[in-house]
């Protein structure tokens, strides 16, 4: 699963797609003091599709498009987050070496120096 950058959390593979929002809406109770969290999930049958990121944007794209139908319906403030079109922005991977270093300084964790 390959991270994205779009609402709360977004993955996206060649045989599934997540994204998680989280919506304050009046038709939501409790949700002005904590947010409802909404999870949507594509799972792609068969055949099986080949693994490219135009498969995996394909996944996110039409789960995008159910997920804001969703929070528009519930009348999420802002949308829950979701914007009108899709962002097929992959996240990076890449962890800063001063992230690695704090992360050796943590309780009960031994240096490897």
């Amino acid at each position: 699963m390959h991270p994205y950058e779009m609402g709360i959390e977004a993955h996206a593979g060649f045989m599934k797609a997540y994204i998680f929002a989280e919506c304050v809406s009046p038709q939501l109770k409790g949700s002005q003091e904590r947010p409802a969290r909404i999870r949507g999930t594509l799972n792609v049958g068969t055949p099986v599709p080949s693994d490219t990121v135009a498969t995996r944007e394909a996944n996110l794209t039409v789960l995008h498009s159910v997920a804001l139908a969703v929070v528009k319906k519930l009348g999420c403030e802002n949308n829950a987050g979701l914007p009108d079109k899709p962002v097929l922005k992959a996240k990076s991977l890449v962890v800063e070496r001063h992230e690695l270093s704090s992360a050796a300084e943590l309780p009960g964790r031994r240096s490897t120096e």
